[in-house]
């Protein structure tokens, strides 16, 4: 290293300052050749050697060439895995690599903080693991110029990159599309069972490539069992590999160590009971071993309810052998929040690292299925595994012995004669775990085989015994182009789950989230608005307490039918025939879609479609402490309150009465009673009443005493306390909720008082946990939003022009195009100084409006409900579904700065689409007063004018032609990273954050 200046020798060193130890030769030579060369195609590294280092690499490169012009390393970096995400090595990984990073420890470290510094100075580098949609949720990325490590399946990137993200609203598609499709870097994790994927990545390059773009994306694809047919360009080379491999001696103990697989057929019914004594044997073995007695055992099957039931099974042996035994289940079919908490502190016990369970310590036993064979870092001392395709076999061994440590280890692998029989055709692998077993019999010696990874050589005729990989399907250009519109929707929609996952795929996954609040007498009335529905609204729906499911077991399930499909773990399963489905149901779930759309609301189980967050009544069961279970009819835990104050930073109390009577029944009168006597007192006064009910739940008290605390020490550790209220029976208004915002720090206080175990307590600020919340575009109807301070117009706009300014900047946006976005920003909102819509920002009528009355860009006060929304645009005259953008698109081309554009039509169309409508087409309206009046604002001295009667919103208005003109100029992805600069350029200045990003 010279001075203060990188260079790609320095990865060494920058390695070893971030863990300790200097990188694997082979770790060191990729990164030379990337930082030098680019990325090879495909990586081929045997599991258990480092290959989530190729994160580490990516980031360095792009700290190397930093925000310059001509950059090639890519701002973002997707790492991508097709299987459900469950304690995830590589976004854990991700998480300690911003967090040493931004501590600046290391000459090094301190030039590569500081590099990736110029593109966000206040985050350096972002990480985000992305486990299901959810409409409304909080944005992955906030601000399009900030490094980002997303670690996430090929359901969730796969889909967003296709214009079609799954949960994610109409609004912010085009978003997640322009930021994936533009400047990413994807990672793809055992490349050969995503194929349709791979082929769907590298046939969008191709398309992107047409259009010549400055910051194309770039595709690297990992595998372990590349075998014989490897490709060209490829690492290591075939010369290459052996000395890589080889050469270093802890990498060399990792993959020399044994396996010693026992091979065991048994009939059909004898399946459980022989996995469950193959377990007990190596955890008490009859004959005595040479080598030290197991103290964790993992248990690997391929279906979710195989799982539940051997884990049952196991309980009740283990225990009855040794009280002191523990038996776990871990599938990725399980709310997030209580798989961290109940199975977090467990899991984290055998992770590597930690070097697994002390000596004398009790026999745990790990019950699981597919979602353990990539991405999770633990490490067995024995397993017990199912028949399985051979990648499926070679990547749960990886999970045994992984560092090494042991030299010898013990398995079993179990083979049902119904699932080796020669026709079998299992519905997740085909036939190929009738090949695989045929192919490790050949291979085994005295009915054993080695599985280590220096002692299990492949062999002719391996390529039939791993999983099938569905036939990928042709992506055409006219897809994409129907793909691109996003509002409205075009019919027919091609199914994009087949570009992910194969032409058998389906669009199967479906958020379900147990709310209390949520009853079946709701439902049944039709969902109007009530307080259980209001107290819906004030606590959304997370990520963090959703399971996702196909969306043919929900069907069955909320139609009381027992589900005859097996559920596995992987992504793109085929599903039960849909045909012939009742469609005059009773509704039983609620769809959400946010608390303003019209789409939110009960649904049938026919209506159920995926991409849907639906909220069922806790009292319907389905799930336990280890995530889904169909059988149980249990009350389910609400966790709407850890959630939200887990994801989003929000302390929300709810006074629902179906959920104070799960979540607090001795203080459920007390709390009643209190709503609607206090219900137009100061939020201070409230919490104190509240505090003082007798039988609030021990972690509110705490909760409430932290939140005074604070708020007497005149510390801002939090914001303002929203008090949401509506009416109820008899006319009288009732608290619905308490919402107060917390900061990062404070937040994680308050969790760690009331969930004292829960790793968000101790989270990092760069995590998944505490995201915060961030505008998003559906919730304001007519793209109007409500603000805590003052926000005139003219600041407004030009806080956004500065920000899409520093955006341009650091992305290397070319020259023109990013004075078209800065100009787009500056002038966006010029259609809210439209008389009407002014009136309805300061809650007046239109003739009611003074001189003194300034021209505002945001109103301030309390989010409107659905009811009051609709009092107050009759009042200010305004017709339901204007977009306030048409009206600035039409004052846009009367700026003096517009004759100046360098393509006026981008300009439009970045003003026009900035709340994601006009993707083609703008809502239709009628507007009895259009063309009455004219609109008319001075921005800087310089005057703009329009009519109120913008047309954009007819067939015939030009606007459509002008769209499929920047398609065809510019392609689909690159239009939409323009607008997402735009956009989340208006999100950055409506939070209030600093320029510097």
């Amino acid at each position: 290293m010279s001075g203060d200046v990188l260079s790609p020798s320095d990865f060494g060193d920058f390695y070893k300052e971030l863990y300790g130890y200097r990188p694997f030769d082979w770790q060191d030579r990729l990164a030379r050749i990337v930082c030098e060369k680019g990325w090879p195609k495909y990586l081929d590294m045997p599991t258990a050697s480092g290959k989530t280092s190729v994160i580490d690499i990516a980031v360095f490169n792009l700290a190397l060439e930093g925000c310059k012009r001509g950059r090639k390393a890519p701002l973002r970096i997707a790492f991508v895995v097709d299987r459900r995400l469950v304690v995830d090595g590589a976004f854990e990984h991700a998480q300690a690599l911003a967090c040493r990073i931004a501590a600046k420890k290391g000459r090094v470290t301190k030039l590569v903080a500081g590099a990736l510094a110029t593109f966000s100075p206040n985050n350096p580098l972002g990480v985000v693991r992305l486990r299901g949609g959810m409409p409304h949720e909080t944005d992955w990325a906030k601000a399009p110029s900030r490094p980002t490590v997303i670690v996430s399946t090929v359901d969730q990137v796969g889909s967003r990159l296709l214009f079609r993200g799954y949960g994610v609203s109409h609004s912010m598609r085009p978003v997640h599309a322009g930021l994936l499709g533009n400047d990413t870097l994807f990672l793809l994790d055992e490349a050969h069972t995503s194929r349709p994927f791979l082929d769907t990545l590298a046939r969008v390059s191709d398309m992107k490539g047409e259009w010549q773009e400055e910051h194309p994306i770039q595709c690297m694809f990992m595998s372990a069992t590349l075998g014989g047919t490897a490709p060209k360009d490829i690492f290591p080379s075939h010369d290459d590999a052996e000395m890589l491999l080889h050469g270093d001696d802890v990498l060399s103990k990792r993959l020399s160590a044994h396996k010693y697989a026992r091979l065991v057929e048994v009939s059909a019914d004898g399946k459980v009971d022989a996995i469950v004594a193959a377990a007990l044997d190596l955890a008490h073995p009859k004959k005595p071993r040479k080598r030290h007695p197991p103290r964790n055992i993992g248990v690997v099957v391929n279906r979710v309810g195989l799982a539940r039931r051997i884990h049952g099974e196991l309980l009740d042996r283990a225990c009855k052998r040794d009280d002191k035994a523990e038996v776990h289940l871990l599938t990725g079919r399980a709310r997030p929040i209580e798989r961290d908490r109940v199975l977090g502190p467990k899991i984290d016990a055998i992770k590597p690292s930690k070097g697994g369970p002390k000596d004398g310590g009790p026999t745990a036993f790990y019950v699981a299925t597919q979602c353990v064979e990539v991405g999770v870092d633990v490490d067995f001392d024995a397993l017990v595994t199912q028949a399985a395709p051979l990648d499926s076999l070679r990547q749960r061994f990886g999970r045994l012995d992984r560092v090494g440590a042991r030299a010898e280890s013990d398995a079993v692998v179990v083979a049902a004669k119904d699932e080796i029989a020669k026709k079998q055709d299992d519905p997740i692998y085909g036939d190929r775990i009738p090949k695989a077993w045929a192919y490790l019999k050949k291979a085994a010696r005295r009915g054993t085989v080695d599985f280590g990874v220096f002692h299990f050589s492949l062999r002719s005729g391996w390529e039939c015994t791993i999983a099938p990989s569905a036939k990928s399907a042709t992506l055409m250009p006219a897809y994409v182009r129907m793909w691109s519109q996003t509002r409205p929707r075009p019919d027919p929609d091609p199914d994009p789950a087949v570009f992910l996952h194969g032409v058998n795929a389906k669009s199967s996954d479906v958020q379900v989230v147990w709310r209390a609040d949520v009853t079946n007498e709701m439902l049944r009335r039709g969902g109007e608005i009530d307080l259980g529905r209001a107290s819906l609204a004030v606590c959304k729906p997370s990520q963090l307490e959703a399971i996702s499911l196909p969306v043919w077991i929900v069907r069955r399930w909320l139609e009381g039918q027992e589900t005859r499909m097996p559920l596995g773990d992987l992504e793109g399963l085929v599903g039960e025939d849909e045909r012939g489905r009742d469609a005059t149901q009773a509704p039983c779930a609620l769809r959400w879609r946010g608390s303003k759309s019209g789409e939110t609301g009960p649904v049938t189980a026919g209506q159920v479609r995926p991409g849907d967050t639906i909220v069922v009544p806790a009292t319907r069961g389905g799930c336990d402490r280890y995530g889904w279970d169909e059988r149980s009819k249990d009350e389910v835990d609400d966790l709407g309150m850890e959630a939200d104050l887990i994801h989003r930073h929000l302390l929300t109390f709810r006074f629902g009465g179906p959920y104070l009577s799960q979540a607090c029944p001795d203080a459920k009168n007390g709390i009643e009673k209190m709503s609607v006597d206090r219900a137009d007192e100061d939020p201070a006064t409230i919490l104190d009443a509240l505090s003082g009910i007798g039988g609030i739940p021990e972690a509110w008290s705490r909760a409430l005493k932290t939140v005074r605390n604070a708020n007497s020490s005149g510390t801002k550790k939090y914001g303002n306390t929203i008090v949401v209220t509506a009416s109820v029976k008899g006319g009288q208004t009732a608290i619905v909720g308490i919402q107060i915002k917390l900061g990062k720090a404070w937040a994680r206080q308050v969790i760690g008082s009331m969930y004292p175990c829960h790793p968000a307590s101790r989270a990092p600020t760069t995590g998944e946990y505490g995201q915060g919340s961030s505008s998003t575009d559906e919730e304001s109807e007519g793209g109007i939003s409500r603000s805590a301070k003052r926000s005139l117009l003219a600041d407004h706009c030009r806080g956004v022009a500065r920000f899409a300014d520093g955006f341009c900047r650091r992305i290397g946006i070319d020259d023109k195009i990013s004075a078209d976005i800065i100009l787009a920003a500056k002038l966006h909102d010029a259609g809210k100084a439209e008389r009407r819509v002014q009136a309805f920002l300061h809650r007046k009528d239109p003739d009611d409006l003074g001189e003194s009355d300034e021209v505002i860009a945001k109103s301030r006060g309390r989010d409107l409900d659905r009811a009051e929304y609709l009092r107050l645009m009759r009042i200010a005259r305004l017709p339901i579904g204007y977009r306030h953008e048409c009206w600035s698109v039409k004052m846009a081309t009367s700026h003096p700065e517009f004759k100046k554009a360098h393509d006026g039509d981008l300009v439009q169309y970045a003003i026009g689409t900035h709340h994601g409508h006009g993707r083609p087409l703008f809502p239709a309206i009628t507007d009895p007063l259009a063309g009455n009046d004219d609109v008319e604002w001075s921005l800087d001295g310089k005057r703009m004018v329009a009519s109120t009667d913008h047309g954009l919103s007819r067939i015939g208005s030009g606007w459509v032609d002008m769209c499929e003109g920047l398609y065809k100029k510019y392609g689909p992805w690159r239009l939409a990273h323009v607008e997402a600069i735009v956009r989340l350029a208006d999100h950055c200045e409506s939070r209030g954050e600093d320029y510097d990003g």
